[in-house]
């Protein structure tokens, strides 16, 4: 995927996955709007936390809530999702 932002998502599929994991609480639901299994979708989130060194979402028995951070980061996701589509 080329790059889109300096921001912390530099790549879109980053951004996607951080998006449809916040907006689906789920990794499994996450992995079904994005048509590929959970797994592949852990290995990315865990990817991304890895890079920037932060946890995004918290996991419990409601699923997957973002973390203060995973929150800050919402805003920046959704500007990138806008700028693919524009």
């Amino acid at each position: 995927t080329p790059p889109v932002s300096d921001g912390p998502f530099a790549r879109w599929e980053d951004a996607r996955v951080f998006l449809a994991v916040a907006r689906a609480s789920s990794l499994s639901a996450a992995a079904r709007r994005l048509g590929t299994d959970q797994s592949t979708v852990s290995r990315r989130l865990a990817s991304l936390e890895r890079s920037l060194g932060r946890t995004l979402f918290e996991r419990g028995p409601r699923g997957l809530l973002p973390t203060r951070h995973g929150t800050a980061m919402l805003t920046a996701a959704e500007d990138v999702e806008r700028a693919m589509h524009a």
